[in-house]
């Protein structure tokens, strides 16, 4: 865990010096589905409070995907703290005023000691952001994997760009 730690850390830096802007993400909340009962004999927790962070880098006019790279900690569906770092591309769909649909794919590295008996693991998945280029929602689904979720699950974060 420390050794992704720093590697995150270090790819991070290098951000420092890379043409882009920078977003705090707060993790909040998800909504699930297709849930496993004998998976979960608590519930499932669906206030996923955490902090983020992600960078998108510069597009110049003639690209049509935006990338962006992303690592942040929220509370899982069993209450434990996850940590995630990944990336995404994004093609803007609707543009309406200052308000956008973007939707693309991302794919990210998972750590939370309850799933995947305690082993990193990744997940591809679809995500929308919707709002402005100050501040919007990026929503994703993460699919029923039994091994590493046993539970489909939408999940929303607020993001602000700094």
């Amino acid at each position: 865990m420390i050794r992704l730690t720093l590697i995150c850390l270090a790819f991070f830096t290098q951000l420092a010096f890379a043409d882009g802007s920078s977003s705090i993400v707060i993790n909040g909340i998800s909504k699930h589905f297709d849930v496993n009962e004998d998976s979960f004999p608590n519930g499932v927790n669906e206030k996923n409070f955490g902090l983020g962070y992600e960078f998108n880098f510069e597009k110049s006019p003639d690209q049509s995907i935006e990338w962006l790279v992303n690592s942040g900690f929220f509370k899982d569906s069993l209450s434990g703290t996850a940590f995630y770092a990944g990336g995404a591309g994004l093609i803007k769909v609707v543009q309406l005023g200052s308000l956008h649909l973007k939707l693309g794919f991302e794919a990210s590295g998972f750590y939370s000691s309850e799933y995947n008996q305690g082993k990193p693991f990744i997940a591809m998945m679809p995500i929308m952001n919707v709002g402005t280029d100050k501040i919007s929602l990026n929503i994703t689904v993460i699919p029923k994997v039994s091994q590493f979720i046993d539970a489909g699950v939408v999940f929303a974060q607020l993001k602000i760009k700094l």
